[in-house]
């Protein structure tokens, strides 16, 4: 009997008692598969098992679960985990990403937790990192948008969580903030995606330790009113709602309530990505060089004039500004390429 044979005509699958192991992508995109029963025998969920059964809505996790391998149940965007039980200690990539979760999750025994395991995963509000968790991959909680509040058990010998936001024992690097976050002083480095998608995100302030941002550090916080930099830190600075490069010329990331300073030369990549509430933004005739998706997906924005000391812009630097109207520029050849479909070009 195959394991299709399992699923009955409800779309309801029950795996026999004593199975150990789900196997890798048994399941994966199965379209008919609405709910499945594990018993407590089973140790491992494999990789891609239940990947993209975009019907799937219950799979209780057993207590007895070990592992839930890579990308076990990606993009099953209906399906509710109610719990993670306190015997699974491995968690691996994209595992639950776009998953619905508990708003609370406290990882009791987890000692990995894989990259993008809780992708998107949207209604998730508050994490708690045990003392036994070693490693943390890359954009973990990437864009879990209610994410409210991070803790970390201070025996933890790796991390540690201040202002709700989760650190490197040392606490120089910031690995993940939230809507809450307030970013400590003694923070030097913020890893890419650390505040990705942080909507309830209104306000931040860089401390003066700050001295490397990785790109976009506030892509998709279209809350997000206000950006100021301590005046003490001899990296960067902050204009008009912008972060900036200590000498003015290169902004890195924006706001809705931003105003572009005279003396900006480029407008970093992915500086105002995601800033749906942005209506309108003056670039002043200094700029000579709008970046890769410098404004993506600024769904808000209607008109944008491109003055004729702009010599470059980036690919997709206006994709999915679904919303624009009207881009004048004296040169339309430089438009090209940047996802501005929608949009009339007017040379002026």
């Amino acid at each position: 009997m195959s394991w299709y044979d399992l699923i009955d005509k409800n779309g309801t699958a029950v795996i026999p008692d004593g199975t150990v192991e789900i196997p890798e992508n048994v399941y994966s995109h199965c379209g008919t598969l609405k709910s499945v029963i594990l018993p407590n025998s089973v140790r491992v969920i494999g990789r891609h098992a239940f990947d993209s059964c975009g019907n799937l809505e219950s799979a209780d996790l057993p207590d007895g679960l070990e592992e839930v391998v890579d990308y076990a149940f990606r993009l099953c965007h209906r399906l509710h985990i109610p719990r993670i039980p306190d015997s699974v200690v491995k968690i691996g990539d994209g595992a639950f990403d776009s998953c619905k979760l508990p708003e609370s999750l406290a990882f009791t025994n987890v000692k990995e937790i894989g990259g993008a395991a809780f992708n998107q995963c949207w209604g998730l509000r508050c994490i708690t990192i045990p003392a036994c968790t070693k490693t943390i991959g890359t954009f973990a909680f990437h864009s879990c948008k209610d994410l409210e509040r991070i803790s970390v058990d201070p025996d933890n010998p790796i991390f540690s969580a201040s202002g709700n936001c989760l650190l490197s024992k040392d606490g120089k690097t910031l690995f993940q903030g939230c809507n809450t976050s307030v970013i400590p002083d003694g923070v030097e480095e913020i890893s890419i995606g650390a505040f990705t998608d942080m909507s309830g995100l209104k306000r931040i302030s860089i401390p003066g330790s700050v001295v490397k941002f990785e790109r976009g550090p506030f892509m998709e916080c279209y809350g997000l009113e206000s950006i100021t930099v301590d005046p003490g830190n001899a990296n960067y600075k902050s204009s008009g709602n912008c972060l900036l490069s200590k000498d003015g010329t290169v902004l890195i990331a924006g706001c809705r309530n931003s105003v572009i300073p005279d003396g900006v030369k480029v407008i970093g990549k992915c500086a105002f990505r995601g800033c749906q509430a942005l209506e309108r933004i003056n670039i002043p005739d200094t700029v000579t060089e709008i970046c890769d998706d410098a404004f993506h997906y600024c769904r808000s924005l209607r008109s944008i004039t491109i003055p004729d000391s702009v010599k470059s812009i980036g690919h997709s630097a206006f994709l999915y500004c679904y919303n624009i109207e009207e881009i004048r520029t004296g040169n339309p050849e430089i438009v090209k390429g940047t996802g501005a479909t929608n949009a009339k070009i007017v040379k002026c």
